[in-house]
This record gives C-alpha cells, structure tokens and sequence, in this order.
C-alpha cells in the first residue's frame, strides 16, 4: 500500500522529510517528493508518476483534494498549520530566505512578490503575503477532513511533542514493530548499522552486508527526532512566540 505524507507550505514539511527519508533508506523504501504539479506532468497524472517510479513513501506539500483523490489505495498523513502562523512565517520567509528554486522547479511568482514585499512596509507587506498565500490556504480549506486512511494532524502537536506524535505517524503507516515485541536491542544495533552505511561506510561496512529491517524498533523514534525543525520567524499570532518553518 502507498504511504502518503501530505505537508502544507511554512508548515514544517522540509524537517520532516528529513525524518521520512531517513526512514525509507533504513527500510529500503522508494520516497519521491511532490511540490507542484509540474514534476507529475510528464507522467500525465500523479498516479502515474507513482506507478513508473514504484513510489513506496510519496511526500506531498500542498496537494489539491481533486489531484490526491486519484492516489490508488493508501494510508496518508495530513499536517495543517494555524493559517494566521502560515503568513506570518511566510511574510518573512518570502521577503527575505526562501528558496526560488527547489526540486528542480522554479519558482516563477517568488521574486516580484519579494521586491513587492521589501518595498512596502510590515502592515502592508501582511495584507500582500495574504493575498499571495491564498493559494495555498485554498488548498487547507477544500481539503476532506473526514478521509478514513488519512491521520490529522497539527503542526503545533507535530513539534510540541515530537517523540509521541512522531511515533503516531509510523504506527499509522505500520513501519515501526509492535509494542513489547521481542529483540528490540537486536533492531537498534541493525539501525545503527545501516545509519552508518547510509552515511560514509568504512571498508568494513562496505565488505559486510547491512542487517535487512523491515520495521523499525520502537527505540529508533527518540533518535530520529534528536533534532529541531529549521528556525524560522519567532513571531506567532495569536499565542506564544514559536519558532519554526
């Protein structure tokens, strides 16, 4: 079955494909990234490119419900953001860091609506990132909530608790062995193991065979979400400050 990641743009989307990819090479699981329409022209559909590229884990950022709804059977995770959070990241991210190039698309609208920001000031800049990011809140708002395979989930849940919410998410794909199971230890070792032959293998590790996984041990989760999501604009409205993309 195909596992789906549905992430929404300032929404914390580029950690977590870290956390997937690192995953799916553990596994030895095929994960294609998704960003806009035009890396699945080619292929004709969405649900082409997945059957030519043998898609195992496809990761998506702002997918439409008419283009997610032609995906064949699967079980997805949906992470929405806080709109209000989502102009305010995005204002600054657009204005002055974000990328104009990304998984070789272009990103055509980025660079006049960043001078367009940088002349005006923050108040007006605020009004201009909202009409400029309505395209990706019209894709939050047209989403079905109510989809059966599909686990819901916050951003603010995402990194509030990540051990927890993390280890939602890879028991809902059933990537992770189930509770109490034996040989845990035996797992970790094989995940250190491939962690190192993922990275720069030794002689040794290149000679010897990675441990095959095919589900990861509960202890793994901890690890894989050691790190942080990349820091962003620290100012949050309506609540506390928080920083993140």
């Amino acid at each position: 079955m195909l596992l789906v990641y549905s992430g929404r743009h300032k929404a914390a989307s580029s950690w977590s494909r870290a956390i997937l990819r690192e995953a799916c090479g553990l596994l030895g699981l095929n994960m294609v990234t998704v960003i806009a329409p035009e890396q699945w022209a080619p292929y004709g559909s969405l649900a082409e490119l997945v059957r030519q590229e043998r898609v195992d884990l496809l990761s998506l950022t702002n997918i439409q419900q008419k283009h997610y709804e032609t995906l064949p059977p699967r079980r997805t995770v949906n992470v929405i953001r806080d709109p209000r959070d989502i102009i305010v990241s995005g204002y600054f991210s657009h204005r002055n860091t974000h990328a104009v190039q990304a998984l070789g698309v272009t990103w055509h609208e980025l660079p006049e609506h960043r001078r367009r920001l940088r002349e005006l000031d923050v108040a007006d800049g605020m009004l201009e990132e909202i009409e400029f990011s309505g395209y990706f809140l019209d894709h939050m708002n047209t989403w079905d909530y109510q989809q059966p395979e599909v686990l819901e989930l916050r951003m603010e849940e995402q990194i509030g608790d990540q051990v927890a919410v993390w280890a939602r998410i890879f028991d809902h794909y059933g990537l992770l062995v189930p509770p109490g199971a034996v040989g845990e230890w035996v797992r970790m070792a094989a995940v250190r193991w491939r962690l190192g032959a993922l990275g720069e293998p030794g002689r040794w590790r290149r000679a010897l065979p990675a441990p095959a996984l095919r589900r990861l041990p509960r202890s793994y989760v901890p690890h894989t979400v050691g790190g942080t999501p990349s820091p962003g604009c620290p100012i949050r409205i309506g609540g506390p400050a928080r920083s993140t993309r």
